[in-house]
């Protein structure tokens, strides 16, 4: 029985394994795994269902480059692809959804069960099915960030990705109108080379509990949902703005005078006037 995988959901193809059912359990059948043709073989004398699985090991790190710039599906009560990065004690909580992706068309699904996130909308690269994308609700800023946001933090949270190739993807998020306050900004940060890199981010929805906002990314792995004041930006462009005032009224005060003032070269050439006038009278 030979079965192909997909390789951008296998962190190491050398330890995938063909499982068969048999008599109520799962039996390692496996005989060889052709890395190259992305196909798995295993001997046996009975059809029944069958699973491919990599096994992993404790000692094993998870993988932070999974999806466009994202990781596996994985984590805290399980995951596609791999565990989560996070410390346990960090993690608030998980859920996870199946996509079948279409090349170049957006497909959606719903979170039911977190009160963060509710839909994504995913565009791939490939047509692709179980693809598995994980949601994972943090207590506190993940472990890998060096910095934290600017803003008002309302939430962080992991997206893992259970494939490289993807497009673009719109995450729809929900925030509790009880914590906002009018002058907020919402944003979605994702932290992208150690920094906090902001996204679009359109509010689309209200009713009596939340506010419904979208972002749109290229990649996955660790968000913040922040609220901003524009007083900061506002500030600063004042600030700018007065420091800039003064020497535009100098360099406009410069210029007047340089107008108004008559050069040296028109001196000299009054006074060549008058010598000329006054040798042309004597010779006369």
């Amino acid at each position: 029985m030979t079965i192909g995988y997909n390789e951008s959901l296998v962190r190491d193809e050398n330890k995938l394994k063909l499982l068969h059912y048999e008599n109520g359990f799962w039996k390692d059948v496996t005989r060889s795994v052709d890395t190259i043709n992305n196909t798995i073989t295993g001997i046996v004398s009975s059809l029944s269902p069958f699973v491919t699985v990599e096994t992993v090991t404790p000692t094993d790190t998870p993988c932070t480059s999974c999806g466009a710039g994202g990781g596996p599906s994985g984590g805290g009560g399980g995951g596609g692809g791999g565990s989560s990065m996070e410390d346990f004690s960090n993690i608030l909580f998980t859920e996870k959804v199946d996509f079948n992706l279409i090349k170049d068309k957006p497909v959606t699904q719903i979170f039911k069960s977190n009160d963060l996130v509710y839909e994504l909308d995913v565009v791939g690269a490939n047509n692709e099915d179980f693809v598995t994308f994980k949601v994972e609700l943090l207590k506190g800023i993940t472990r890998t960030a060096n910095t934290t946001p600017e803003g008002t933090v309302y939430r962080y949270m992991n997206i893992y990705s259970g494939t490289k190739r993807l497009k673009e993807a719109s995450i729809r998020f929900k925030v509790n109108n009880s914590w906002m306050t009018d002058s907020y900004d919402i944003k979605l940060l994702r932290l992208v080379d150690g920094e906090w890199a902001p996204l679009e981010t359109t509010r689309i929805n209200k009713d009596d509990t939340y506010t419904y906002f979208e972002a749109k990314t290229t990649g996955f792995l660790s968000f913040a949902i922040v609220g901003k004041t524009p007083q900061t930006s506002v500030q600063a462009e004042e600030t700018a703005k007065t420091l800039e005032t003064p020497q535009k009224i100098e360099q406009m005060q410069a210029q007047s005078q340089d107008k108004e003032s008559p050069g040296f070269g028109a001196i000299f050439t009054a006074i060549g006037f008058l010598v000329l006038y006054v040798l042309l009278r004597k010779g006369k």
